[in-house]
């Protein structure tokens, strides 16, 4: 792992954007990879798919 993802763990929290079209579909392996090392999710958007984030926001489409 590199990146972001390699800095993400249980002592982190991550705010992630996701639109509910092909972008936030994208997004969806790195949430799961983020929700396996810990970190406090809160999504803004689209939560279907994201693996149990810790808030959502859901923005108006």
């Amino acid at each position: 792992m590199h990146g972001p993802l390699a800095m993400s763990d249980e002592d982190r929290s991550v705010i992630a954007i996701v639109s509910p079209a092909a972008g936030g579909r994208a997004m969806i392996p790195v949430l799961e990879r983020l929700g396996e090392r810990g970190a406090d999710l809160l999504v803004m958007g689209d939560a279907t798919h994201a693996p149990h984030p810790a808030a959502t926001v859901w923005l108006p489409t």
